[in-house]
């Protein structure tokens, strides 16, 4: 359901039993880090909600016990390498249709998808850099992703 929710405020969902929070669809600006704090949630998704890398990892996910993130077609281009960090129960995710930039930055999660059970990886499309815009990520090569040429800020 789409009810034009664009931000999520502190402690939504403490004290409640809510294990599963979708927001699909949404035009979501602004999820506070401290959103899902004390909750019960193990699934989140937000698919189609205009998401950016900012919003997706500002420490809010990490304040879940997640086992399963549905994060498709938004806005995400980076995801920091410590995006996951804690999640030692996370094995669903899902990414693809975003515009990821496929540098350096982003090797470390090649790695990662190999320890997920359940992933979508395949899709993980490159936008960026040109030279391998429309490959899947998991296909890509250390030396693709790490070349002195696109690290120079020409894309």
């Amino acid at each position: 359901m789409f009810c034009e929710i664009n931000g999520i405020g502190h402690d939504i969902l403490k004290g409640t039993n809510v294990t599963s929070f979708h927001l699909d669809g949404n035009p979501v600006k602004v999820i506070d880090k401290n959103s899902f704090r004390g909750s019960k949630v193990r699934a989140f998704g937000c698919d189609s909600c205009q998401l950016t890398s900012k919003v997706a990892f500002n420490g809010f996910l990490k304040k879940m016990d997640l086992h399963s993130l549905f994060l498709t077609n938004n806005n995400i281009t980076a995801i920091p390498q410590d995006a996951f960090t804690g999640l030692n129960n996370l094995d669903t995710l899902h990414l693809r249709g975003n515009p990821l930039v496929c540098d350096c930055d982003l090797i470390w999660l090649r790695s990662f998808a190999d320890h997920i059970k359940y992933s979508d990886k395949f899709s993980w499309k490159c936008a960026l850099p040109r030279k391998v815009s429309g490959r899947s990520l998991i296909s890509l090569k250390k030396s693709e992703m790490c070349d002195k040429q696109s690290s120079d800020g020409t894309f």
